[in-house]
């Protein structure tokens, strides 16, 4: 048996709690000393008390744990609330690292913003490119990472199964001139070489076609090398370049990852890729 003050320092529960719980009928004392008022506990109350420690840490309320114990709650229903909770603040996790990042990144063009652009833009003509494409409308902005992934998947999928290799760096279509975050236009496009097109162009199937990528006319471009996050950053600098230049934006951006595969991306901090957009002189 022990103490109220000892059970309390070995199961890591203040003596406040305990006898909380004690008013609450949640945990009552395994005997209690009528002469002196003494709470005594044992070893066997541990697991009860971890079950209630535990269903807190979910969020109940101690009525809600109240009614779960009456219940008899098993084990293993617990295991999954707690696997449950788990994969939930795993995901918060993962939410705030990446608003940290974000947050990072707007310091960063906050401090730069009196500075002179760190982006040379060089305006050129894009080459005609034949590739296996998909489009897809992505439904919202936070959608738009599983969306390229699974695109990119299966359009790399498609030509290992026909034994096709790429030909150039894949690249990604926005086709939007403005700022969304909903119902997202965008197109993967992987590049292949030109004298299989014929063939491949038979074999289109469903979202996954293959195409010429043959658009006419100038494209501002700029290159990013860095993290991820400071993406923003160089679409500033080019649209900025493009407006104080005389232009006028005839498309969406491209974005041609010169790094590699994306999904194959393991260091964020250093990924290079090239932002391209469409422009003619303002008033042609």
């Amino acid at each position: 048996m022990f103490k109220i003050g000892e059970f309390s320092q070995m199961a890591q529960v203040s003596v406040r709690m305990l006898r909380h719980y004690d008013k609450l009928g949640l945990l009552k004392p395994s005997s209690v000393d009528h002469f002196t008022g003494y709470r005594y506990y044992t070893l066997d109350q541990l697991p009860r008390l971890n079950r209630i420690l535990a269903m807190q840490d979910l969020g109940l309320s101690l009525r809600q744990i109240g009614d779960l114990l009456r219940q008899d709650l098993p084990v293993e229903q617990l295991k999954g609330m707690l696997a449950l909770k788990q994969a939930e603040l795993s995901q918060q996790i993962e939410d705030e690292q990446r608003r940290l990042a974000r947050v990072q990144a707007r310091l960063r063009m906050i401090e730069q913003e009196a500075e002179s652009s760190l982006y040379e833009v060089v305006l050129k003509e894009t080459e005609p490119l034949t590739a296996a494409t998909i489009r897809q409308i992505v439904p919202t902005i936070q959608d738009m990472q599983a969306y390229r992934c699974s695109m990119l998947d299966d359009v790399y999928g498609w030509l290992q199964k026909h034994h096709i290799q790429p030909n150039g760096h894949e690249t990604i279509i926005y086709h939007m001139t403005e700022y969304i975050e909903e119902n997202l236009d965008m197109e993967i496009a992987i590049p292949v070489a030109d004298e299989v097109y014929e063939e491949l162009a038979s074999r289109s199937r469903g979202d996954l076609t293959f195409r010429r990528l043959d658009d006419e006319g100038d494209f501002a471009c700029t290159v990013h090398s860095g993290q991820i996050w400071d993406i923003p950053q160089a679409i500033i600098s080019l649209v900025t370049w493009i407006k104080t230049n005389g232009y006028d934006i005839m498309g969406g951006i491209r974005e041609v990852h010169l790094s590699g595969r994306e999904t194959s991306i393991t260091d964020f901090d250093n990924i290079v890729f090239e932002f391209q957009i469409p422009v003619q002189p303002f008033g042609t």
